[in-house]
C-alpha cells in the first residue's frame, strides 16, 4: 500500500503537468467516434471549455497498477499504456452522450451520463487494475479451455469493458422520437457538405472567395436542417420535458458564426444571430444540468 500511495502520489503530479494534453487527446478521441459512425465531426461545448470530466483521471490505475510488484515493470508500464487509452475512450463516450447534437437529450440520457461520469470519476480506475493487474492475477491457474483463455487474458478483458461502454453511444442514438432522428441524419449529411467544417475562424485567409463563397451556401443548408431538428425536438418537449437541445443550439451558433458574406451588415447580423444561439445553448444547458438527480 505505501508503494501504491507513493506512486500515485507520482502520478498526480504528472496528471497536473499534462492536463491540458490530456483533455485535447480525449476531444480529440470524441471527434473520431463521430467519424467512425459516418458523422461529420460537429462542435461541441468541450471545444471551447474543458470541463473537470474531460481530462482522464490515471492517478489511482497508475498508482495501483505500477506497484503490482507480482507483474515485470515492462507488464506493468504496457498495462498503464493500455488502461489509459481505455480510459480516454470512456471519457469520449461520456463526452459524446453529454455533447453530441446526433443524439437527441433526454432525461433517460442524462441519468447515463451522469453515471458515467460518475464510473469516470470514481470506479474506472480501480476496476480496470482489477481487470488487468488485479492481486489475484498472481495465481492464473489451469487456463485450458476457450472460456477460460479469454477471460484469463488482461487485454481482452480491458477490450470487452471498453466495447460494453462503446455500445451506450449508439444504443442511445436509437432512443429520440422517430421525427427528430431522422432530422437528425438529414443534418449530418448536410454538414459532410460544408467545406473544412468545423473550423472557421482560423480560415478566413487562407481560402479564395469562391471557396468562401460555396461554404456559405453549404453551410447555410446546413442551418436549414439544423432548424429542423430544433423544432422537432421542440415538438417532443411537449411530451418530455427533459429535452433541451443545448447541442443542437450550440451547433447553430457555430455555423452561423462561420458564414463570411461579402455584405458586413449580414455578415454582423449572423455574429449577433450566433450570439443569441449561443446564449440559449448555455440556457438550456443550464437547465438540463440543474435537473439532473
Amino acid at each position: 500500500m505505501p508503494r501504491a500511495l507513493l506512486l500515485m502520489i507520482v502520478a498526480g503530479i504528472v496528471r497536473h503537468y499534462t492536463v491540458s494534453w490530456n483533455a485535447d487527446f480525449a476531444v480529440w478521441t470524441t471527434k473520431a467516434l463521430h467519424g467512425l459512425l459516418g458523422r461529420p465531426s460537429p462542435y461541441m461545448f468541450c471545444d471551447e471549455s474543458r470541463l473537470y470530466w474531460h481530462a482522464t483521471m490515471f492517478v489511482p490505475e497508475v498508482g495501483l497498477i505500477l506497484a503490482s510488484y507480482w507483474l515485470g515493470w515492462t507488464g506493468r508500464v504496457v498495462r498503464v499504456a493500455a488502461v489509459y487509452l481505455a480510459h480516454t475512450l470512456l471519457t469520449a463516450c461520456t463526452i459524446s452522450i453529454h455533447e453530441s447534437p446526433y443524439l437527441q437529450q433526454n432525461g433517460l440520457v442524462n441519468v447515463a451520463t451522469s453515471t458515467l461520469v460518475n464510473a469516470n470519476y470514481l470506479l474506472f480506475g480501480v476496476a480496470a487494475w482489477v481487470l488487468v493487474a488485479g492481486p489475484w492475477y498472481r495465481d492464473q491457474g489451469d487456463q485450458r479451455g476457450l472460456i477460460k483463455r479469454v477471460t484469463g487474458h488482461w487485454l481482452l478483458r480491458l477490450m470487452c469493458l471498453c466495447l460494453a461502454v462503446s455500445l451506450v453511444v449508439p444504443l442511445f442514438g436509437l432512443m429520440g422520437t422517430k421525427d427528430a432522428m431522422a432530422a437528425r441524419a438529414e443534418m449530418g449529411a448536410a454538414m459532410r457538405d460544408v467545406p473544412w467544417f468545423p473550423f472557421p475562424s482560423n480560415r478566413d485567409d487562407d481560402v479564395a472567395k469562391a471557396e468562401q463563397m460555396t461554404r456559405d451556401r453549404a453551410a447555410a443548408k446546413a442551418l436549414a436542417t439544423i432548424q429542423t431538428v430544433l423544432q422537432a425536438d421542440m415538438a417532443a418537449a411537449k411530451d418530455d420535458a427533459s429535452i433541451r437541445s443545448a447541442p443542437i443550439w450550440f451547433l447553430t451558433a457555430h455555423v452561423l458564426a462561420s458564414l463570411r458574406p461579402d455584405d458586413a451588415a449580414r455578415r454582423q447580423a449572423f455574429k449577433d444571430q450566433a450570439a443569441l444561439a449561443l446564449m440559449q445553448s448555455h440556457e438550456r444547458r443550464r437547465q438540463a444540468m440543474s435537473a439532473k438527480p
